[in-house]
């Protein structure tokens, strides 16, 4: 084969690996950037907050990746004649199990924001 064949194939093969490269970067970043919460993630935070006793249903939950670090957020209903110490009991729970569950290194906040069971705006 020719030499400058040769070179232009690896040229090739070099110039599609950065491009690929690149794509993957691009993705990732304008993920990042538009807030998106990756959806295994979501679904395996509403599982463990579906477990503590007292959440009766869990909804608007955003998980938030910066590095390995996560910031999640959620809402989460309770009954509605629960005290605020009980409330605040079972908040502490889900946090202390997310944390648990998912790395306490890596959990930096988790945001849970109670709310009555029962039809909301």
């Amino acid at each position: 084969m020719n030499a400058v064949i040769i070179d232009f194939i690896a040229a090739l093969v070099i110039v599609t690996l950065i491009g690929y490269e690149g794509v993957k970067i691009t993705i990732d970043a304008l993920q990042v950037l538009m807030d998106h919460s990756p959806k295994e993630m979501v679904d395996e935070v509403n599982g463990i907050v579906r477990s503590i006793e007292g959440v009766t249903e869990v909804h608007d939950i955003r998980v938030r990746r910066y590095d390995e670090a996560l910031y999640i957020e959620m809402k989460v209903h309770i009954k509605p004649k629960m005290s605020v110490e009980e409330a605040h009991k079972i908040s502490e729970a889900i946090e202390d199990e997310i944390k648990r569950r998912l790395g306490r290194e890596r959990v930096i906040e988790a945001l849970i924001h109670t709310e009555p069971e029962g039809p909301h705006r």
